[in-house]
């Protein structure tokens, strides 16, 4: 249902047209209704409120010399133009005060998350992680992986040696090098704002969040969500 997705005014009104749904509103309309407070019961609860948080970065702290890293700009074509399914960019969004961290690696093309809560972001348990969601996709779908140098990722020949996927790391410092996992991290912080504890949040309340991400239609998707174009179905949201 769209109630649950939290949406922004231009995924309401573009996701109704695109499903064909009885229920038509403008963007301009809905977002009238915001400023006078008068938004129809049937919009209202679609609405998400717009996350502000710090999106600054550490740039060259804690990082450190990964040994035989290979550079980003050896990635394939396919990858940076977005062209097939596989090519994951990854991150760790961390909690405060030792809460644990959410491990995310997106899909460039369908723009997928797959995310796992873990209870550190030391390399070990980002190397498990990192092995445990991309064996619960296809093998063909997992063609290539673009960390930062992060020390979480050190771990990222172990990775490679059980799944046979490479790894293209980002120049130290250049979060801009993979602005798909960073604009989800962004989605996520909806649900769970930095200074906020992630022990105070049950399991599968971040599951819940993931999955909340995947079924939210997207306009660079022409407005299919993200679990349709990577598995190829068709969600009924209205």
């Amino acid at each position: 249902m769209l109630t649950t997705l939290n949406m922004s005014p231009e995924q309401i009104s573009n996701r109704l047209e695109h499903e064909n749904s009885k229920i038509r509103i403008s963007v301009n309309t809905i977002y009238r209704g915001i400023e006078r407070n008068e938004i129809r019961d049937t919009v209202k609860p679609y609405l998400r409120k717009k996350y502000r948080g710090n999106r600054s970065h550490s740039g060259e702290n804690n990082r450190g010399k990964l040994v035989g890293a290979v550079s980003i700009t050896e990635r394939p074509e396919a990858a940076a133009q977005r062209s097939e399914i596989g090519h994951w960019e990854a991150d760790t969004v961390v909690g405060p005060k030792k809460s644990g961290c959410i491990l995310t690696l997106v899909d460039r093309c369908s723009r997928y998350l797959l995310a796992k809560r873990l209870k550190s972001s030391k390399a070990e348990d980002v190397t498990k992680g990192i092995i445990e969601l991309l064996k619960s996709v296809p093998k063909k779908y997992v063609l290539s992986v673009t960390p930062d140098c992060g020390k979480e990722f050190f771990g990222y020949k172990t990775v490679t040696e059980t799944l046979g996927v490479p790894f293209y790391f980002c120049h130290p410092g250049s979060p801009w090098e993979r602005p798909t996992n960073e604009n989800t991290n962004g989605l996520l912080r909806q649900y769970f704002p930095k200074g906020f504890s992630f022990e105070r949040y049950f399991d599968d309340e971040f599951l819940r969040a993931f999955a909340l991400i995947n079924i939210r239609p997207r306009k660079c998707l022409n407005w299919f969500s993200p679990i349709e174009i990577f598995y190829g179905t068709s969600l009924h949201l209205t």
